[in-house]
């Protein structure tokens, strides 16, 4: 078995959970994808996967080893910033051809545009 990052710790002696109170208390703590508004999820995966439903902690010779995942959605600047300004441009045209009383987007309208389209992966862009 290939570990991309591994981290090992060593518990005290008097450290006595065991496998099935362990797995009740990260129950709670499952890995999820990334939502349209989140930047990152961390949660906890299966570190074996040799059951239809492999359970959250897996015990062997009395080492008990739990998986963690992380998620992360990432956009460069710059994909961001072309993004918004063609948003910005079009809430504008709009603006314009619909309602004269109304004036272009200002700052915090592309501010908002702006983590909207961090929240998107670079496919809805």
């Amino acid at each position: 078995m290939l570990f991309k990052n591994l981290l090992v710790y060593r518990l005290s002696p008097s450290f006595t959970l065991d496998e099935e109170t362990l797995e009740a208390a990260l129950a709670n703590l499952p890995a999820k994808p990334c939502g349209s508004q989140t930047a990152s999820t961390y949660g906890l995966t299966a570190p074996t996967r040799f059951a239809d439903e492999p359970p959250l902690v897996h015990a062997c010779q009395g080492f008990l080893l739990v998986a963690g995942q992380l998620e992360e959605r990432l956009l460069p600047g710059s994909v961001v910033r072309d993004a918004v300004a063609e948003k910005v441009s079009e809430i504008a045209l709009w603006h314009s051809l619909s309602r004269h009383d109304r004036s272009p987007p200002g700052r915090l309208e592309a501010k908002c545009l702006s983590e909207l389209f961090r929240g998107l992966g670079q496919s809805d862009v």
